[in-house]
Formats: structure tokens, sequence, C-alpha cells
């Protein structure tokens, strides 16, 4: 190909390199890939290498397979068709497998094989951010996210209406021998089973279809994912306590706060929460508040009313402590608090249980601002995950495998912040590393130098090959 000099020659695709490469020489100015597959060969994979036996043709390297879905996981490719092409074309992904190249079926089968055993990985990840000194757990923010399923809406509605034929089906069977109440508990377990796995119809913009409900609790200091779960239900009502639960189990620890939006609001969730010994920040609904102008005096045990009459314990009714007075008639305030009778009557909540110590908490300019940071801390791991890695629906169907996809990205966000925090040295406010965070460092560190020396390396070989070329054509 002629030039006239104004732009470079293209090289001859012919031209076989006088010294071949390794595929870490090629990757040798992607420090934080090989910095992070160093740090991925810390996670223990002996619970699913155990799935395997010494039977037949050897299977693909557990660690490998892992690797290769997770770094997909990083990068938007999800699908096992994409995983494929990307371990033939892609560099990255070449480093990351050794040069092999699984099929589609393989990633496939890996992926069914080991869906339960994620859950186990992701807790690992969460040991190993606290053991660097990541997670604070002052400030743990929940929320949860409407993911998409791998099902359409008129599949669905089949499934529905099979689900309804099966119990009719079974309240209609015969009474022979006393055996239908028998076959319709049968039935109604087996229909309750396959709910319990399926998808449902939720409100996603701009319509409503079939998906689950993620619920991911991240913690405060580095935004590491700390509790994660998948769930049938269309609404957050219930699931506080559960992911709280599964939080302290991960970090052995209990937050010092927890911070939810109103859809998360139950009673019995933020009673639970609180007996943990976390304090709950969260806007409590209006029929649950305390009116105004009543105040609660710990020293008599009792409300005071705004004309400043005692309310003290009557009575409880549907879980509610009932306070009343007989001092309304006449009052001047009795219109305004809608008194009728000579009684008043007020439902109030236990003044020393958690739901009225968040009211009151919620009362103040400092929980307010407390509550305010929510937002800060799990709305943006929400968009790197669905915008910035495309996790925008699943591909595995049921709950087990759209819960496993859900695993593999909460384990690559938390490994992806211990690595950039681990670059940082410090512990993000100007204190000393902990032993934990100087090791991740100097692997990082590591990591950087031995990019370097192959970039060098490289260097003098193409150096090398450009003296062994101008040789051969001064001699020729």
């Amino acid at each position: 190909m002629e030039t006239d000099g104004r732009f470079m020659e293209l090289p001859s695709r012919e031209q076989a390199p006088l010294y071949g490469c390794s595929l870490r020489e090629m990757v040798a100015r992607e420090q934080e890939l090989v910095a992070l597959d160093e740090l991925m060969d810390e996670l223990a994979v002996g619970v699913l290498e155990a799935r395997y036996r010494r039977v037949g043709h050897p299977a693909y390297p557990v660690r490998m397979m892992l690797k290769a879905i997770l770094y997909g996981s990083l990068r938007g490719i999800r699908s096992s068709r994409q995983l494929e092409e990307a371990c033939r074309l892609h560099l990255g992904f070449r480093y990351l497998t050794h040069g092999m190249e699984p099929d589609h079926q393989a990633f496939c089968r890996f992926r069914r094989r080991h869906q339960d055993d994620l859950e186990q990985v992701f807790t690992q990840t969460v040991v190993l951010c606290a053991e660097a000194g990541l997670v604070g757990m002052s400030e743990v923010a929940v929320d949860g996210s409407k993911v998409r399923a791998n099902r359409s809406p008129e599949t669905l509605q089949r499934i529905r209406k099979y689900w309804r034929e099966q119990l009719a089906a079974a309240e209609q069977a015969d009474v022979a021998d006393g055996l239908a109440a028998d076959t319709e508990g049968e039935v109604r377990e087996q229909v309750q089973a396959e709910q319990g796995e399926e998808c449902q119809f939720m409100g996603q913009q701009p319509r409503v279809e079939p998906g689950y409900n993620a619920q991911v609790a991240v913690d405060g200091k580095h935004q590491v994912i700390v509790g994660m779960d998948l769930v049938t239900s269309a609404v957050d009502h219930g699931q506080l306590a559960p992911l709280v639960e599964q939080v302290v189990e991960n970090t052995g620890q209990v937050p010092e706060r927890v911070l939810a939006d109103g859809g998360y609001w139950r009673q019995e969730c933020v009673e639970q929460v609180g007996a943990l010994g976390a304090a709950v920040h969260m806007p409590v609904p209006p029929n649950m508040q305390t009116s105004e102008g009543f105040v609660w005096v710990a020293e008599q045990g009792a409300y005071r009313c705004p004309a400043g009459h005692w309310l003290r314990a009557y009575r409880q009714r549907q879980g509610k402590q009932i306070y009343r007075t007989s001092r309304c008639r006449g009052c001047a305030h009795a219109s305004r608090c809608g008194v009728t009778g000579r009684f008043k009557e007020k439902s109030m909540l236990d003044p020393t249980g958690a739901t009225a110590q968040l009211q009151r908490r919620m009362q103040t300019e400092a929980g307010r601002a407390v509550y305010a940071r929510r937002k800060q801390i799990v709305e943006p791991v929400w968009g790197w995950m669905k915008f910035n890695r495309h996790f925008a629906r699943f591909l595995l169907r049921g709950r087990r495998g759209a819960k496993a996809e859900l695993a593999f990205m909460c384990i690559i966000h938390n490994l992806v912040r211990l690595l950039a925090v681990a670059g940082m040295g410090t512990d993000g406010r100007g204190g000393a590393s902990c032993p934990r965070r100087l090791a991740l460092t100097a692997l990082s560190a590591a990591a950087r130098l031995r990019g370097a020396m192959h970039t060098l390396l490289g260097s003098l070989r193409d150096a090398l090959a450009g003296q062994h070329r101008l040789a051969s054509l001064q001699a020729a």
C-alpha cells in the first residue's frame, strides 16, 4: 500500500511476528484486569467443585468459568452465546480463560448447576470487604428494584390459568375412600411451590410486565452490598426484617442505623429490626403517627393532651394500647381533638417500642438528615447494575436461576469496590490502612509493576525485531 507520508503504513496481515508473545504480555497494559484476576483467585470455590465427580470427560475448571461469567457481568456480556464469542475474540476473556474456549452450552450448564451455591460465594466477598475495612456498619440502606423476567405476558397468563384449573380439578375430585382432601392438599402445595418460583406481573415503566423484585442492602461506608435477595412479591412490605437479618448473618455485626423508604413499612418488621438493636430510619404512615399536641411523659407513663389533661392506659385493642381521659367535657380543645362525648380515647403506639422511637426519631432534624443519605448510598448501586452493566432483564427462568444472576452481579460489584478502594491505600478517611487493605494494595501495585515490566519487555522485543529486520535488509 503506497502512502505519501501523511498516514501511517498498515502492517501486513501475512507477516508473522519474529517473537511470539504470551497472553500475559498481551494484557500487560490492562493492570486492572490482572489485579481483578488475582483478586478472584482468593475466592474459595470448593463448594462449587464438590458437585463434580471423577467420571467421564473432565469438566472446565470451575474457577476459570466463574471468572469468565463474572467478568462478563462487569462488561455487560451476560448471555451464554455472547460469552462464547467473547472467549474467542476478546483479549481479556482469553486471558482469564487461559486461551480455552468454552461453548455456550458449557456456560449454561455451569450456571444451572451452581445456581444454589452462589450465595456462599457472595458471602465470601462480603467477608473480604469487611476484612479490608470497607464495611463500617454504621449505616445500611436497603432498596428494591423490579427486573424484567424471561417470560412473556401471554405465557405467564397461560401458567396462571393452568394453576387455576389444577386447583379446580382437585376441589371437584371424587370423595371416594375419603382421599379427596389429601389429594386437594397435595395439589395445592404443588401449585404454591410453583407460584413461589414463578415470576409475577409487576409495574415496570412504561407498562406492567412479568418480573422479580430484587432486594439489596448496601453499607454506607464504601457502598459494598452486604445483603441481597430476590422475591416474587411486587411490593417491599415485609422484606425489611429478613434482609437485615441476612446482613447480620453475613457480617456478624448489627448495623447501627437501617435506612429504608416508605414502601418497606410494616410495623412487625420495624419491631423485629429494633429488637436486633438497629435504629430504623424510614417514613411513618400518617395513620400510625401520634396526633399533634399529645406528648408522652415517661415519668407519668401517660400522654398529656393539648389542654394539659392526662390520657392513661386503659386497654389494648388490635395490638394497640388505648389511652383514655374523662376530662374532655367543656374543654376548648375538644372539637379539634375530635371528641364528641364525655370520654376521649386515643389509639397510641407503645412509647417504648421501636415504632414509637422511629416516629420520634423522624420528627428531629438529625433523623431526617440521616434518612436523606439513603438515596446517596443505595441508588447509585442500582444505577451501576442496570445502566452501566446492562442488568435490565434476567436471562434464566425461575426464581432460583434469576437469583443466581443477581448473585453474579453482587459478587462482581463487591470485587470491583474492593479493588478500587484497595488502590487508595487508606481507609478512605486518611486513617491507617488495615492489614487486609495493605495486602490488597500490594496486590494491586504488584499487578501494575508486572504490567510495566511486560510492557518494557515488549518494547525491547519490538526493538530487537526491528534490528533483525534492518540487518536482513542490509544483507540483501
